[in-house]
């Protein structure tokens, strides 16, 4: 056994556990006053939180009600939008069925009209009769260029045209024109019996013709040749002038809307009672224009068109004739007119040369009230070697 623990050991012992304990008592009272701390700071920082949510709620409430009449009209907007564009794809729709039915019933009452007139649409349509013209032209002086090999001869241009100051695109004068093309082949250019190297300018005049409008009414182009194909081209046959005038008054008709709703029952019921001659036709269609409308006639070849009558001087001298005739029925246009016409020389023996021109040009004058009229011409136009 050890040492006997005396009083005064006991009692030093047990001051030290007393003081222990003191010491873990303050201990554990801290913590809890720390803990306690903690927790109510969490309370505290809880409800600031929820304070500052609950403020920021209402503000954010209080903003949406603002926006709501606005977020309401929005919607209406948006409601509106889509029945509008839904209507306006129904009104397209609907405009396109009447646009259709409107082109469909142009085009019966064009072909009854054609029908009626000896012609077809088809016949008388003035852009593929271009196109037309346009090959049988090239083909024909390509092959005789090849024929000749390096023979270099003139070819008609509008830029040719300017040169001699017979043509402008656009004239600023209110005065109707007319523009008379008459010559021959080179000898050696054998591009077939009917068929002339100043007919490729009518095609050109057509063309750029639209491309240069500048009148306030509108603009009409009339286009015929009365060599437009090979068989044409080849046959010693004149064609009749009435094909002529028929292929215009169709071009004419169905050159404006407008005007074919207007004038297209009384043609059709003239032509069918026989009560008009066709020349009154196209002179009662030109009277109808607006006096600031253009009407460009252009005429490829009027040697190879019969004439209208054999009250001329002689046989000879038909190609005068025609071209007065056709004078005759532009004079009395209310509009401007633009006539551009192509002969082959050796089909006008009685106009050989400019001076003879000018002699029928004062008769015509006379006769036909031309005053407004301004003629160009280059009657002896030969195809020069170059």
């Amino acid at each position: 056994m050890g040492p006997p623990i005396s009083s005064a050991d006991e009692s030093s012992r047990k001051g030290r556990e007393a003081a222990i304990k003191e010491r873990l008592s303050k201990i554990t009272k801290q913590q809890k006053i720390s803990q306690d701390s903690i927790t109510l700071q969490k309370e505290m920082l809880t409800r600031d939180a929820v304070a500052e949510y609950q403020t920021q709620k209402m503000k954010l409430d209080e903003r949406r009600g603002k926006r709501q009449p606005l977020a309401k009209f929005g919607s209406t907007l948006q409601r509106f939008t889509h029945a509008w564009s839904q209507f306006m794809k129904g009104h397209a729709g609907l405009n396109d069925a009447m646009k259709g039915e409107r082109d469909q019933e142009r085009k019966d009452h064009s072909a009854r009209i054609a029908n009626v007139l000896g012609s077809s649409l088809e016949l008388s349509d003035a852009g593929k009769m271009i196109d037309q013209c346009k090959e049988l032209h090239a083909n024909a002086f390509a092959k005789a260029i090849r024929r000749k090999g390096t023979t270099q001869l003139q070819q008609i241009s509008i830029g040719l045209l300017r040169d001699f100051q017979l043509y402008e695109p656009s004239p600023k004068t209110s005065r109707s024109s007319l523009l008379v093309l008459s010559g021959l082949n080179f000898d050696r250019y054998d591009t077939g019996d009917y068929l002339c190297w100043l007919s490729p300018i009518t095609t050109e005049i057509a063309e750029e013709y639209p491309r240069n409008q500048r009148s306030e009414g509108k603009c009409r182009l009339l286009f015929h040749s009365a060599c437009s194909d090979q068989k044409s081209r080849f046959s010693a046959k004149k064609e009749p002038v009435d094909v002529c005038l028929s292929r215009f008054i169709i071009q004419f008709l169905r050159s404006d809307d407008d005007f074919f709703l207007k004038h297209r029952q009384s043609i059709e019921d003239d032509i069918k009672a026989s009560s008009r001659h066709r020349s009154d036709t196209l002179q009662l269609l030109l009277e109808g224009c607006h006096r600031t409308d253009e009407v460009c006639i252009i005429i490829d070849r009027l040697d190879h068109i019969a004439p209208m009558s054999d009250d001329g001087d002689s046989d000879e001298d038909y190609v005068s004739d025609l071209l007065e005739s056709i004078l005759k029925i532009v004079s009395t246009a209310s509009c401007k007119i633009r006539l551009v016409v192509t002969v082959d020389a050796s089909k006008w023996p009685r106009v050989r040369k400019d001076s003879d021109f000018e002699t029928k040009w004062k008769i015509w004058r006379r006769r036909n009230t031309l005053e407004h009229f301004a003629p160009l011409f280059k009657i002896d136009w030969h195809q020069p070697e170059l």
